[in-house]
């Protein structure tokens, strides 16, 4: 969560570092203040504005990495030799590696895709989206 003011910004996660290597993921708790501060901010300020997903310039750079990577994966899986006398289950697992990144690759384009929401109403399809 990232608040914005005209000078200062705040940035909160939920994730806790319990140790080296031990990351805590602490986001029903989270989630909840998320909630508290969106319903206080759009009290105190109705016309403040509520952006969910990643920031701009940054989506649209790893939207082309994905891209990228995608297309890599998908020349490299293609590329690879196919099992001598067994060319439909080869054909069928590189088509399986390849229809299951999709859809991977598509969810995270539509969820984290920088774009307004309603505090009232959005707040929920926002939180979905995140723990989806």
């Amino acid at each position: 969560m990232e608040l914005t003011g005209t000078k200062s910004r705040l940035v909160i996660t939920n994730l806790h570092a319990g140790g080296i290597g031990a990351l805590e993921d602490r986001f029903e708790g989270f989630f909840n203040l998320v909630r508290a501060v969106v319903a206080g901010a759009a009290r105190a300020r109705p016309d403040a504005e509520f952006v969910a997903g990643e920031q701009p310039a940054i989506y649209w750079l790893l939207v082309a990495f994905n891209l990228g990577a995608f297309t890599l994966l998908v020349l490299v899986v293609t590329h690879l030799p196919i099992v001598p006398g067994n060319v439909s289950a080869s054909g069928l697992i590189k088509s399986v590696v390849i229809l299951f990144s999709l859809p991977l690759m598509l969810s995270w384009l539509v969820n984290a895709r920088p774009r307004r929401f309603d505090p009232q109403e959005g707040l929920e399809k926002v939180i979905a989206a995140r723990t989806a």
